[in-house]
């Protein structure tokens, strides 16, 4: 049998019926899944794995599966064998791609410049803009001792790039390529909380901050803004009280 005859076997039997499984948990990356699937219409099977407890049952065989051990992963069991991806940036160039017909990523080769406009913008995300505020938030909320020499290089290059990303939304309403794509969602993952007490002096990103308003309008984020959002406050609270959050207002 040929692959494209192999490919062309549902195994969604195995996965309850329904074509994805979905694994996750409440940390920034996996939101950008969610708000794809849900931009798609795509019903899946989730599993919240603790990547926290090395020790797991469940996250030994999640290692199994994604050698790399962190969310999100999915498997897609529309072909056969079932396949798997690790990585938000490649399952949301995947799920695009597949499902998309040019609404979250646009075809390459009727328009190629748009393309590639939303995979270096993706790109950008993923080994700037993630990386980076990641770091800071550590290195200001979550590290046991404070460390001011990383604090200030990281809230640095965090400003850097949302300067980058405010210029970029200038007199535009989305971030790449005249349209919503999936760099909208995999860069709101992390924007969505520096209004929320995680990052000084974000009321100069004027652009950014109205595009963070027209992402909160858009169903598939509406619906899981809370789930986001309402534990926060609590969470400052608690990483006041621990004596690491350090983050200080002008």
């Amino acid at each position: 049998m040929s692959q494209q005859q192999s490919n062309s076997t549902d195994n969604t039997h195995l996965n309850q019926g329904k074509p994805y499984k979905f694994y996750g948990t409440g940390t920034t990356n996996p939101w950008k899944i969610k708000f794809l699937f849900d931009e798609l219409g795509i019903d899946y099977v989730y599993e919240d794995i603790d990547i926290f407890n090395e020790h797991s049952d469940k996250r030994k065989e999640f290692i199994k599966l994604f050698p790399n051990g962190k969310v999100p992963a999915i498997i897609d069991y529309t072909v056969n064998p079932p396949l798997k991806i690790f990585e938000s940036g490649a399952i949301l160039i995947y799920l695009a791609q597949k499902h998309g017909n040019g609404k979250f990523i646009p075809d390459l080769n009727t328009d190629p410049h748009s393309y590639a406009d939303v995979l270096q913008w993706l790109a950008w995300q993923i080994s700037g803009l993630g990386p980076m505020n990641g770091q800071y938030t550590y290195f200001s909320c979550f590290a046991p001792e404070a460390v001011p020499i990383a604090e200030e290089r990281y809230l640095k290059e965090t400003d850097r790039l949302y300067t980058v990303l405010d210029k970029q939304l200038e007199g535009k309403e989305w971030i790449a390529a005249n349209q919503y794509s999936i760099v909208d969602m995999a860069v709101y993952s992390w924007a969505v909380y520096i209004r929320e007490g995680f990052l000084p002096n974000y009321q100069k990103y004027k652009n950014v901050l109205a595009w963070l308003d027209r992402m909160n309008q858009r169903p598939a984020v509406a619906k899981h803004l809370p789930t986001i959002l309402e534990p926060l406050k609590e969470e400052i609270e608690h990483l006041t009280h621990a004596g690491t959050y350090r983050i200080k207002f002008d």
